[in-house]
């Protein structure tokens, strides 16, 4: 965790600083302002920079029971959304796609909820989607970061440094890549939970 201060955002266990924001110039800040004007947030108000690892580890599950009912209390439930669930490089993409229908699900499946406790059935179809956007996404996201030799053998598109800088012009203006082997179905929260009717979801809210 990076927080902002006078010289910029700094970690003080560390000692470290966030580089591209002190690089005004810096592609990777420009994508960071982007994002920031893209939802209506003044850069200033962005007070702390969180470093984490990008990698291609699957989720076995996506919530879980934290703390069980009692007499007095409902039970506590924990959710991993966005990048805590579905971490995605940045440049295949997919990641904010993936974070926004992640908290669609879980909204939806709270949207019927009474007062009463929580369990884990209530969540049946959220784990579901949360999967198939695993499943989805990241199998996307791996397509788009390697390619095969005339053998079949896997390679890393950022070790193909051997290719010619005619070639490489030619990646650049034809804009997509490999569509075929990444395209067809996008998962839809509408498949296994619907929108809730204006109706029932008022009582719910009432309750909450």
């Amino acid at each position: 965790m990076m927080e902002r201060g006078e010289n910029g955002f700094t970690c003080v266990t560390h000692d470290t600083y966030f580089l591209p924001a002190l690089l005004r110039n810096s592609p990777l800040w420009g994508r960071v302002e982007e994002g920031l004007r893209m939802f209506g947030i003044a850069e200033e108000n962005l007070t702390a920079v969180t470093c984490f690892r990008l990698d291609m580890v699957a989720r076995p599950r996506f919530s879980a029971q934290l703390f069980a009912p009692t007499a007095t209390t409902p039970g506590t439930f924990g959710f991993l959304l966005g990048d805590a669930a579905n971490a995605i490089h940045f440049w295949p993409g997919r990641g904010l796609n993936s974070g926004l229908a992640s908290a669609l699900s879980l909204a939806r499946s709270l949207a019927g909820w009474w007062g009463r406790p929580l369990r884990d059935a209530d969540f049946m179809r959220h784990e579901a989607i949360m999967g198939m956007l695993q499943y989805r996404h990241k199998s996307r996201a791996w397509r788009q970061m390697v390619t095969t030799d005339e053998t079949g053998a896997l390679e890393p598109i950022k070790d193909l440094e051997q290719l010619t800088t005619e070639t490489l012009h030619t990646f650049v203006v034809s804009e997509p890549w490999d569509s075929a082997t990444v395209g067809g179905d996008e998962v839809d929260v509408d498949w296994l939970l619907p929108a809730p009717e204006a109706a029932a979801v008022g009582p719910a809210l009432a309750a909450a």
